[in-house]
């Protein structure tokens, strides 16, 4: 441990006027561009090529969500952001999901908030819904190509159906991923 601590210290020393060693080192700040809107989660747009985005990202193989498609995913913060996208023939990025709460909207919405607060951020949106492939509500907050997912679980079929008239809580309904489509 000694030697550890003598190590790390004579190696930032030169940054620090002052240094204190501990047993467990510290983990780092991760800085990156935490914007999701209609056009982009974080780094990433629809309709950019991947190459352009700097510093580069670490990318992956990864099932697409609700596909039997291959898409790929780019992680960041040592794997703790991931952004899951699909590109067309032409290399350019065609969809957008993430499941990571450390993304918001200008008005601070993020994956993990419920519809209400959501919509108490962005009055402004687009509220669908509808009961094929399993059931799905869909919040968009600029009403454009950029929606918040919400967890169906356990609403009937019905509710699902015609979200207008359910009887649900929107206080209850965790969003679950942010997507942005073409």
């Amino acid at each position: 441990m000694a030697r550890y601590c003598f190590s790390l210290f004579v190696g930032i020393a030169a940054a620090l006027s002052a240094s204190s060693c501990s047993a467990t080192p510290t983990s780092r700040v991760c800085e990156f561009d935490k914007t999701i809107n209609d056009e982009r989660i974080g780094p990433i747009r629809i309709g950019e090529r991947l190459e352009a985005i700097s510093p580069p990202l670490h990318l992956e193989e990864a099932y697409l969500p609700y596909s039997v498609e291959d898409g790929e995913m780019a992680t960041n913060c040592d794997g703790e952001v991931e952004v899951i996208f699909d590109r067309g023939q032409d290399g350019k990025v065609s969809s957008l999901s993430t499941q990571s709460r450390h993304f918001e909207t200008d008005k601070g919405a993020s994956v993990g908030d419920t519809l209400e607060k959501i919509l108490s951020s962005h009055p402004e949106g687009r509220l669908t819904s509808g009961a094929e492939e399993g059931g799905w509500i869909a919040y968009s907050p600029r009403g454009g190509k950029g929606y918040f997912e919400f967890s169906v679980e356990g609403l009937d079929h019905q509710c699902l159906q015609d979200f207008a008239n359910c009887q649900v809580s929107k206080g209850s309904l965790e969003s679950i991923r942010y997507w942005v489509t073409e």
